[in-house]
């Protein structure tokens, strides 16, 4: 895992060391409820300029009624090239505190959300990651305190109200699980297609940055949903 993590780092985006207009955070609050598909009810924060779920999905339909597959067997999970979800080690007490995992087909689905809400770009986590002060300090604003869901308590205090958990991921090629309690990955929706790769956000837990990567669309990764832009 260790050499994983060190591959990632020389491809952060640069971009996000900048930091944009990072303000008052902690009166932006939570502001609203949301449904999903199954019925599952999410609470939204407002950071910066934009409105987030405030815990990660674990839906298994689609917004439009459709039920995702939920695959546990390793080498099915490796040859599937169509959407897909799991939970991690297939252990359902994990969906509650973690969310569900999900393949980067089920992202591409653009109905993976709730209605009104979708997995943002690339670019729109790098505004909520510049807002809070680029990539180097962001996740200490991002993560969840205390060691109920992490396994070293950095001292963040969960400033952004994202409340970020290290659900972990499967893998796209052996279909095993790895970094529950250690790693937190969620998918963007922007697509390197000629790789069959995706940029992803990492936020890491040693030292309580963010961190940008990619690796390929049968893995599974966290979703955290976006609310969609006002219409003028």
């Amino acid at each position: 895992m260790k050499n994983l993590i060190k591959n990632f780092f020389p491809i952060m985006l640069p971009g996000l060391l900048i930091v944009t207009g990072y303000k008052d955070i902690n009166a932006q609050g939570i502001n609203e409820k949301v449904i999903d598909g199954d019925g599952n009810v999410y609470e939204t924060v407002v950071i910066g300029p934009q409105t987030w779920l405030s815990t990660n999905l674990r839906t298994t339909s689609l917004n439009d009624g459709t039920t995702i597959p939920l695959i546990t067997d390793a080498k099915s999970w490796s040859l599937e090239r169509s959407p897909a979800y799991c939970i991690y080690d297939n252990n359902a007490s994990y969906s509650e505190s973690y969310g569900a995992l999900y393949n980067w087909y089920s992202v591409n689905t653009k109905k993976l959300c709730p209605d009104g809400f979708h997995v943002p770009s690339s670019g729109e986590w790098e505004t909520l990651i510049n807002f809070l002060g680029g990539e180097i300090i962001a996740g200490e604003k991002l993560r969840e305190p205390g060691t109920a869901h992490w396994a070293i308590d950095t001292g963040t205090k969960n400033e952004a109200g994202f409340t970020a958990v290290p659900g972990g991921f499967r893998w796209g090629i052996s279909g095993g699980f790895s970094s529950i309690q250690q790693f937190g990955y969620w998918w963007t929706s922007s697509a390197d297609t000629k790789n069959d790769m995706d940029v992803k956000i990492i936020v890491l837990n040693e030292n309580r940055g963010v961190s940008t990567g990619v690796l390929p669309k049968n893995s599974g990764y966290s979703v955290r949903c976006l609310k969609n832009p006002e219409k003028n």
